[in-house]
């Protein structure tokens, strides 16, 4: 018995795991089935050793790397790889095969990935599966109007909401990948004075509706300043009320950063205070904004408030104590990407928190 995975286009990075559960008997079919580890010579890709490739090559890049191990296989279009399977079957069995793949196309190629695995007894294919790899677009009105920097989603009474240029839903029954997203043309609150700005991150929670937008400029004529901003909100059905917007952070130093001469201090726009995104910690009661440019921080709010907690009496960020901002990622570039680092998601499952960030050129080598 041989598994074989074959790349029908593109290339991709591979990874796997297999597993044999044995025919049930009726007593296991009305309790559970017996899971059985199936004896893989290697079932992962840290040495050659026991697959045969045609095409392909053993890659370390950790760029690449599936969630268990350093290495993976990189297969071009065409490109096929298998493993020999010891012990015997029966024809009851059954065969689970996990796989961890990925479209690792070159900057340029844009060409569709798409991999078939396959289980085969000699000459015979017993089961053959393919899977699409290329990059979904989103479909309905999320892909079709543009909407730039930040447009989290958050889920609200059943209804997944994408909010930024545009205001878009989707009921949460609904596959947000693959399925059609709905707009609201009225989004007055973006246009409103006191302007909230974009890169909207919003939160929901008990009774509680926040959304957060970002306000900045840096344009060569103009003083470095960057701000986040709150508007409260009221559910109406799937649809919102915003109150005005109201400042919860920002940085003004450079209108006041002047040397003898009337010339800026270096670097006194930093900490850039953009793109915030919030997570409401039900366990803990706890509500947190990660946000910044060029860096990331992370910012205990108050939930009953949505600002600050402690309530700060400035809003300038410089003004505040140390222990009011916590700086979670410095980034000078890598091999992959330039330097800039922004657009922080920060969220906790079970035990562990997450945060993710982009960064690079959008143009060039954007990446999170």
């Amino acid at each position: 018995m041989f598994w074989t995975a074959h790349t029908m286009a593109g290339w991709i990075a591979l990874g796997m795991s297999c597993q044999k559960q044995g025919a049930p008997s009726f007593r296991d079919m009305i309790e559970k089935v017996v899971v059985k580890e199936l004896q893989l010579h290697n079932g992962g890709f840290e040495s050659v050793k026991s697959w045969s490739f045609e095409k392909g090559r053993i890659e370390s890049n950790p760029f690449f790397s599936p969630v268990d191990g350093l290495q993976y296989a990189a297969l071009p279009a065409g490109a096929s790889l298998s493993q020999t399977l010891t012990g015997s079957s029966n024809p009851q069995d059954i065969y689970t095969v996990t796989v961890y793949a990925r479209s690792i196309n070159e900057q340029g190629n844009d060409a569709h990935s798409e991999i078939a695995v396959s289980v085969r007894s000699g000459d015979r294919v017993l089961k053959s599966v393919s899977v699409d790899l290329s990059a979904s677009r989103l479909r309905g009105a999320a892909g079709k109007y543009y909407s730039d920097d930040g447009a989290n989603v958050w889920v609200d009474k059943g209804v997944r909401h994408q909010f930024n240029d545009r205001h878009f839903y989707q009921p949460v029954r609904l596959n947000p990948l693959t399925d059609p997203w709905k707009v609201y043309e009225d989004t007055a609150y973006y246009d409103e004075e006191p302007y909230l700005g974009f890169a909207l991150g919003a939160v929901a929670f008990d009774n509680k509706r926040y959304l957060y937008g970002t306000v900045y400029s840096d344009d060569d004529e103009e003083v470095p300043y960057s701000s986040i901003r709150l508007s409260k909100g009221r559910a109406e059905g799937s649809q919102y009320e915003w109150t005005s917007s109201e400042i919860v952070l920002e940085n003004s130093a450079c209108s006041r950063a002047l040397d003898q001469e009337g010339e800026m201090y270096s670097n006194c726009e930093f900490p850039w205070v953009i793109d915030a995104h919030s997570y409401f910690d039900a366990s803990e009661q706890r509500l947190w904004l990660s946000w910044g440019g060029g860096g990331v921080w992370v910012t205990e709010l108050d939930p009953q408030t949505g600002h600050i907690l402690g309530k700060p009496e400035s809003k300038e960020v410089l003004e505040h104590s140390p222990q009011t901002h916590t700086k979670v990622i410095s980034f000078d570039g890598d091999e992959y990407s330039s330097r800039w680092v922004e657009g922080a998601a920060l969220w906790k499952q079970g035990s562990f928190w997450y945060l993710f960030a982009s960064y690079g050129a959008l143009n060039r080598d954007y990446t999170i």
